[in-house]
């Protein structure tokens, strides 16, 4: 299936499970492309010049990250964690639809016992409280997604790196 065919799909599901289960805001609704899927686009590429091969989307709600990269490379081992058992199964309902391969785990990220190549996070929690778990998981990258108004400081002291996006920062931290 194409690229554009996927988003479509994508789009379209999700908006009719929010009905039901609110996986996103109303004021989100309109702009599902632009707010979420050209944002996690944009974060795909930056952290595919790390040269990846696993990463864990830890919160991942509806998947705006995992579920995009997946779309984007087929090849790459994804994981979606996410705590919300609705959300878990408008995930396997998503990655069926699409005849994608990543895994879902519907767990508690602050007590899963697994560890991956790198971890991401974007909304799971403010930064600072978050890093602990997200390095505990991740093997050597550990990738955190921040609005504009973000205080970077915190996360400096702890070192990890900003790049600029359009909408913001990801921040990374090499483990290794």
């Amino acid at each position: 299936m194409d690229r554009d065919k996927a988003y479509e799909i994508y789009i379209n599901e999700t908006l009719k499970w929010n009905k039901v289960h609110k996986l996103i805001s109303k004021a989100d609704e309109s702009k599902i492309f632009e707010r979420h899927i050209k944002d996690a686009e944009e974060i795909f590429y930056k952290v595919k010049d790390f040269d990846i091969k696993e990463i864990a989307d830890v919160g991942a709600g509806a998947g705006f990250l995992g579920v995009v990269f997946s779309i984007l490379d087929n090849n790459l081992k994804v994981s979606l964690i996410e705590v919300v058992a609705k959300k878990c199964a408008f995930l396997e309902h998503i990655k069926i639809k699409l005849g994608l391969h990543y895994e879902v785990l519907c767990k508690d990220a602050t007590r899963l016992d697994k560890t991956f190549e790198s971890t991401i996070e974007r909304a799971f929690g403010k930064p600072i409280d978050i890093v602990k778990t997200m390095e505990r998981l991740s093997n050597k990258y550990t990738f955190l997604v921040l609005g504009e108004n973000e205080d970077l400081k915190p996360l400096e002291y702890l070192d990890y790196t900003p790049i600029k996006l359009s909408k913001g920062f990801l921040a990374f931290k090499n483990l290794k």
